[in-house]
């Protein structure tokens, strides 16, 4: 299993960190940073990683919008039939990808691309998929969230599908996008419990709305209050990956 924890960045490192909201900066001025972990099923460490060791902070500065209590922010993460480890930061905008056997950066796609995308994948042609929330879009002036597709090669975008009125889809944070084996994306939209298919050129074939609500922990009510239908992020399977549930139809 690949996940996620954190760290104090050493101080002269953390020095170097730019951008961001300094005003909301942690009372004690330390900053947090990410350290990707692989375990075995025994919970033994096999693999690990920390971004202030192979990621210049002049090269990942923090957006306007963010604090800086926590750097690079890495919001998704997945592994590459190549062994590469996507990995989604979300205060700077951009998917690295590292190679597992070295640790180095292969590639990286950032802002000028991105914006604050979670959940990176490889598709089967070996593009990238995101959820690209869009909080802050370079030449936006609405925040809106897109399904969007690039070749890490160049970063150049292959596909993408926004809403024809585009602040009708949005999700400041969380989401996800699957492409499907019918060639149809299935995106989730996270903040609004909306999951739903669209075909490549963008037309919705299926949708659903979480109709259940609940509030956050008190540790996340600071930051989201009140009752919500959030859903972190779907899969869609098929009916052969789960042959329970065919059990006892005819």
């Amino acid at each position: 299993m690949l996940y996620t924890a954190a760290e104090p960045i050493p101080a002269e490192i953390a020095a170097r960190i730019c951008g961001g909201d300094q005003r909301r900066d942690a009372p004690d001025g330390v900053i947090q940073g990410d350290v990707v972990r692989e375990v075995n099923r025994a919970g033994e460490i096999v693999w690990e990683w920390r971004a202030w060791q192979h990621l210049r902070p002049e090269d990942f500065s923090v957006h306007t919008i963010f604090d800086r209590r926590h750097w690079p922010m890495i919001n998704g993460l997945s592994l590459t039939p190549e062994g590469l480890v996507l990995m989604s930061s979300r205060v700077t905008s951009g998917v690295v990808a590292v190679s597992r056997a070295s640790g180095e950066v292969v590639w990286h796609v950032g802002h000028d691309v991105l914006a604050q995308q979670h959940t990176p994948v490889q598709t089967a042609s070996g593009t990238i998929l995101v959820f690209d929330n869009g909080n802050l879009r370079a030449g936006a002036t609405s925040p809106h969230s897109k399904a969007l597709e690039f070749d890490p090669s160049n970063g150049n975008i292959t596909w993408q599908y926004r809403d024809p009125l585009p602040t009708a889809f949005f999700s400041p944070y969380m989401g996800s996008a699957q492409r499907l084996a019918n060639g149809n994306t299935f995106i989730c939209e996270s903040a609004f419990g909306r999951l739903f298919e669209v075909t490549p050129v963008g037309e919705t074939v299926w949708e659903y709305v979480i109709p259940f609500f609940a509030e956050y922990p008190d540790s996340v009510k600071g930051v989201i209050s009140g009752y919500q239908k959030s859903a972190f992020r779907a899969h869609r399977y098929p009916s052969a990956a789960i042959p329970w549930l065919q059990a006892g139809k005819p």
